[in-house]
């Protein structure tokens, strides 16, 4: 026996609410084949490009005529209509892609972290480079005329 829209629709909404299939097929008195059957052929009905532009279409118009209708009372003073307003304007023109947000760039290494040099290397390296430059390396407190500590 063939699905009819109406039939199709609670099915769908019942499934959307969480129900599951088995229970779905139970209360329906359809096979669980037809169900998900049902559930698949509203999902793509949902995701066609051509019903996606139709709803959009539709949620803008709603929010243009809610939009206008608390713009002009915004402009008669009313500071509550003024928010609800900006806040139907932001909606809309996220709908339709011009509010957004900025995008990023990230970029993902496979190379290791420098090695971070330890005290014992830095200053291994510091003596390397003293003794290569020819510079002879400052005297320990004690020696060469500096006193000794007590």
């Amino acid at each position: 026996m063939p699905i009819d829209d109406e039939a199709a629709n609670e099915i769908f909404a019942a499934r959307s609410s969480g129900r599951s299939i088995v229970a779905i097929a139970r209360e329906f008195g359809r096979s669980e084949d037809e169900v998900r059957s049902v559930v698949a052929e509203m999902v793509a009905h949902t995701y066609d490009g051509a019903r996606v532009r139709e709803a959009i279409a539709l949620e803008n118009h709603r929010l243009l005529t809610l939009g206008l209708k608390y713009y002009a009372l915004a402009m008669d003073g009313d500071h509550q209509a003024a928010a609800i307003y900006v806040k139907t304007s932001e909606r809309r023109m996220t709908m339709l892609g011009g509010n957004a947000p900025a995008q990023y760039s990230v970029h993902l290494s496979n190379a290791a972290a420098p090695a971070q040099e330890d005290s014992t290397s830095y200053y291994e390296r510091l003596l390397s480079d003293l003794k290569r430059d020819g510079r002879p390396a400052a005297p320990e407190p004690g020696e060469e005329g500096e006193p000794k500590p007590n």
